[in-house]
């Protein structure tokens, strides 16, 4: 892309994302963008948020870049060993180089590793199609990097609530919300999955990260045999369970198959007594197709008894 036609475009890309201060602003930092090798930008450590390549956004990203080039420079920092660090702009560097591009338009900026961290995550985070997974581990990140920038208070109680609360006021999210968030970090990965999904609510799974990983294993194996996962109100039972020790998994099958109002009447088999009967290799689906078909030929079989008794 030629030089006038990407200093037009940055007239309307949002300065606000680039930096904090109006000093900064007035400064006119922003102009100062230049073409770095593409080859030479590493990504930014444990980035939390994926690329999303079906997502219509990126489809739309692809062919702006296609057709225009990028139109708003990447923000990168300078690295120890003569490579630089991405901050924003993972996205437009990966579609250029799906596009043959060997350099992007680059803001060069001096960035500490708390800084760095707190403009990666505000940059991405009001993204629409940013998975559960993600926001978690991005908030994560920016509350650790809060704390390191010595923003909150001696007390660790008061730590914690000075940080969310101005990480409430920035990111615009309320700070039960990013509370729940954080607290995610603490699901195994097979249930925050089910969480990623849509098959898991927020409010539940909360209250599941509070279990032992040995207990939401064993709550895992259930709700893979049961097809559906704990209700809030039996998410809680769980929790107040385990934090009295006895949250067994015979318990947990006991919790997540209580009847429900107008709910139908279901037989229920431990899972431990069908499974030395059958391969361990078996999926649950092959266990309920393996017992449906039996129970299929044991009534054939008791029909055909029945009619020789006549």
């Amino acid at each position: 892309m030629k030089k006038n036609q990407l200093e037009n475009s940055m007239k309307n890309i949002g300065i606000a994302d680039f930096y904090k201060t109006q000093e900064e602003l007035e400064q006119g930092e922003l102009g100062k963008y230049t073409y770095i090798k593409i080859s030479e930008i590493d990504d930014f450590p444990d980035h939390p948020y994926g690329l999303h390549e079906d997502s219509e956004d990126m489809k739309q990203l692809n062919e702006s870049i296609a057709n225009n080039g990028i139109l708003n420079p990447v923000l990168i920092r300078p690295k120890n060993d003569n490579r630089y660090e991405m901050i924003s702009g993972h996205r437009r560097k990966y579609v250029a180089e799906l596009n043959g591009m060997q350099d992007i338009p680059c803001i060069i900026k001096e960035l500490s590793d708390e800084q760095a961290t707190i403009l990666m995550i505000d940059s991405n985070i009001t993204r629409e199609n940013i998975l559960p997974s993600e926001k978690a581990k991005a908030y994560k990140m920016r509350y650790e990097a809060m704390k390191h920038q010595g923003k909150a208070t001696s007390s660790p109680l008061g730590e914690r609530l000075l940080s969310i609360t101005k990480m409430s006021q920035e990111v615009g999210d309320s700070e039960r919300q990013i509370s729940r968030y954080i607290q995610l970090n603490n699901l195994i990965p097979e249930i925050l999955k089910l969480v990623d999904n849509g098959k898991m609510k927020l409010r539940p799974a909360v209250e599941i990260s509070r279990l032992s990983e040995k207990e939401q294993e064993d709550l895992h194996e259930i709700i893979q045999v049961e097809g559906r996962v704990p209700s809030l109100e039996q998410a809680e039972k769980m929790k107040k369970t385990s934090r009295l020790g006895r949250l067994t998994d015979d318990r947990i099958l006991e919790i997540m198959i209580e009847q429900k109002p107008n709910e139908q009447d279901r037989y229920i088999i431990k899972q431990n007594e069908v499974r030395k009967y059958i391969p361990k290799s078996y999926t649950p689906k092959q266990v309920q197709d393996l017992i449906i078909e039996l129970l299929k030929q044991w009534y054939q079989k008791r029909q055909r008894e029945m009619e020789q008794e006549r």
